[in-house]
C-alpha cells in the first residue's frame, strides 16, 4: 500500500541565508550561556557538547553545570544531580588549540533523568582572572538556518541577566549510546574537483524492516549546481553501487543564482517510471559534473565534531555525505548535507513506515 506520497526525508535544520556561527564572549565572573531542552529518555547524560569559539590570552576557569529550570524558563542555579553534582570545571588552553572546535565536557557525575524531563545546562565563570584581556567565547547559536526555535532554547548571561534568544542554538547532549540536541562544529563547503563524473551525494539508507520498497521522485538540496549554460548543466542523479538509477540534467540558467552556495533546489527525476528501492540498502543522491569547464558541484552541510554526532539529526547515520571520483564512492560520516529526499511512495507489508525518519521538509 502507498503509505507515504509527497513527503520530504531529510534533515533538519536547513539554512535560510548563509549559516554563520555566533559566539558569546564570557569576559566577567557574571556572564555565561544556556540551553533550554528536555531529556529525551532516562538514560543517564554523560557530557555537554559545546563548540568553543576562540580564546583570548590565559582563560579562566569555567564550570559547566546541569541545572533545573525556573518557572520563566531561566536556570535555577540549583545542581540537579543534588548530592552527586554534575558541575564540572573545565580550563580552556591557553592557545588556539580549541579555537573553531567542540568539546565534550564530562559531567563530575553523570545524571539519570525522567524522560520529557526539563533541563538547562549551562556553562559559567568559575575562577581566575576574567576581563577584556583573559576570556573565552562560546557559540550558542547558529545564524541563517531555518526555524527560530522556540524550544529548545539558547540564552546568555550578561553582566548577571539571563536573556532568552530567538536563535537555532548550538550544543549537544551526550549518553552513552546516543547524541541529541544540535550538535556542530563547522559548515561544509569544499566543493568537488572539476572532473567529469565527480559527485557530491546524500547516502542513505532506510532501515530494513521499516517498508518494503520506496519510490524517490527528486531531492531538495542546498549547494552550488555551477552550471552557466545547458551544455554545461550538471546532473542530478539516483545512484547505487552498481551505477546509475535515475538521472536528470539541470540548468542552473533557470536558477536565481547560478552559484550561490546557499540556495534551495528542488529537482524532479523525469523518468516515467520511478525506480522502486529496497529498505535495507544504500543509495545515493546527489550532483555530478557534467563540463570540466563549468566547476566543481558544493553540496552543503554541516561538519559535525564525529561520526556519533549523527545520532542527533533524523536518520541519524544512515544519512551522510558520500563523494564519488569517476570510479570509488568515499563516505564521510561526519558531514551531514542540507539535503532531502523527495518521495513519491513509500510500500510496506504491514502497511506503514518508520515515521521518525520524515523530518524536515514540506508535503509536495
Amino acid at each position: 500500500m502507498a503509505a507515504v506520497n509527497g513527503l520530504t526525508l531529510g534533515m533538519v535544520p536547513l539554512p535560510s541565508g548563509n549559516p554563520s556561527f555566533s559566539n558569546h564572549t564570557l569576559d566577567a565572573n557574571n556572564d555565561g550561556i544556556a540551553f533550554g531542552f528536555q531529556a529525551r529518555g532516562a538514560e543517564p547524560i554523560t557530557h555537554i557538547l559545546v563548540r568553543y569559539g576562540l580564546r583570548t590570552g590565559t582563560p579562566p576557569a569555567f564550570i559547566a553545570t546541569l541545572e533545573g529550570m525556573t518557572t520563566g524558563g531561566a536556570p535555577d542555579a540549583a545542581d540537579v544531580g543534588g548530592g552527586s553534582p554534575t558541575a564540572k570545571i573545565f580550563t580552556p588552553p591557553a592557545d588556539t588549540t580549541w579555537d573553531g572546535t567542540q568539546q565534550a565536557i564530562e559531567l563530575t557525575n553523570p545524571f539519570t533523568p525522567a524522560r520529557g524531563q526539563f533541563l538547562i545546562a549551562t556553562i559559567r565563570y568559575s575562577s581566575g582572572t576574567i576581563d577584556a584581556s583573559n576570556n573565552s567565547t562560546f557559540t550558542n547559536e547558529v545564524a541563517g538556518l531555518v526555524g527560530n526555535l522556540g524550544f529548545p532554547c539558547s540564552q546568555r548571561l550578561t553582566a548577571g541577566t539571563w536573556a532568552k534568544r530567538q536563535s537555532f542554538p548550538c550544543f549537544g547532549i551526550r549518553t552513552a549510546t546516543t547524541r541529541y540536541g544540535s550538535p556542530m562544529e563547522a559548515l561544509y563547503n569544499t566543493r568537488s574537483a572539476s572532473t567529469v563524473g565527480h559527485r557530491q551525494a546524500v547516502k542513505f539508507t532506510l532501515p530494513a524492516g521499516s517498508g518494503t520498497t520506496k519510490k524517490v521522485k527528486g531531492i531538495r538540496f542546498f549547494g552550488s549546481p555551477a552550471g552557466v549554460s545547458a551544455a554545461k548543466a550538471p546532473v542530478i542523479g539516483l545512484w547505487s553501487a552498481a551505477g546509475t538509477i535515475q538521472t536528470v540534467t539541470f540548468d542552473s540558467d533557470f536558477s536565481t543564482g547560478a552559484n550561490s552556495s546557499y540556495l534551495a533546489y528542488d529537482i524532479y527525476f523525469d523518468e516515467v517510471t520511478l525506480t522502486a528501492l529496497n529498505f535495507g540498502t544504500a543509495y545515493y543522491a546527489g550532483m555530478e559534473v557534467a563540463d570540466a569547464v563549468n566547476g566543481g558541484v558544493l553540496l552543503n552541510g554541516l561538519q559535525l565534531d564525529s561520526a556519533d554526532d549523527l545520532d542527533a539529526y533524523p536518520g541519524g547515520s544512515n544519512f551522510h555525505l558520500s563523494t564519488f571520483d569517476g570510479t570509488n564512492w568515499a563516505d564521510d560520516a561526519t558531514v551531514r548535507p542540507f539535503a532531502e529526499l523527495i518521495l513519491d511512495d513509500v510500500s510496506s507489508a504491514a502497511g506503514g513506515i518508520v515515521t521518525g525518519l520524515i523530518g524536515g521538509g514540506l508535503a509536495r
